[in-house]
């Protein structure tokens, strides 16, 4: 039998908190390992000196959990910061509209007073890893 750790009543009030977040970190690494898997495919089979996942309104078509990427933004980009030193890691978030080619197209910078007669706008973001 494994040996049994006795636990205080503070201890056991925090144990869910305390798995929660173990898990929660566990998910982080494995999306940072993933992110930097492909990065480096990237570098290893194109010319392209930057990678970049894009998420569109909170979902991903590189398979990652867009919302869950987007809630932990801030210990993704640490972990890959770490991973790739001299290399310009970036979480980028732009306004889009969908123009007449069917194209989503950067509104960032249109006047505000135009932005209330665009319709299907949405927002997208990416995180880059450049190496150029």
């Amino acid at each position: 039998m494994a040996a049994l750790t006795p636990m205080t009543r503070d201890e056991m009030r925090s144990l869910k908190d305390k798995t929660d977040e173990e898990n929660r970190l566990r998910q982080v690494e494995q999306c940072v390992e993933r992110m930097y898997t492909c990065a480096i495919n990237t570098a290893k089979t194109f010319t392209s000196s930057q990678w970049r996942a894009e998420f569109y309104n909170g979902q991903c078509r590189e398979g990652f959990d867009g919302m869950f990427v987007i809630k932990n933004i801030n210990d993704i980009l640490s972990g890959l910061r770490r991973l790739f030193p001299d290399c310009s890691v970036e979480f980028k978030s732009v306004s889009v509209a969908m123009g007449p080619d069917r194209k989503m197209h950067d509104i960032s910078n249109l006047d505000k007073n135009i932005l209330m007669f665009l319709g299907n706008t949405g927002v997208k973001q990416y995180i880059v890893i450049s190496w150029g």
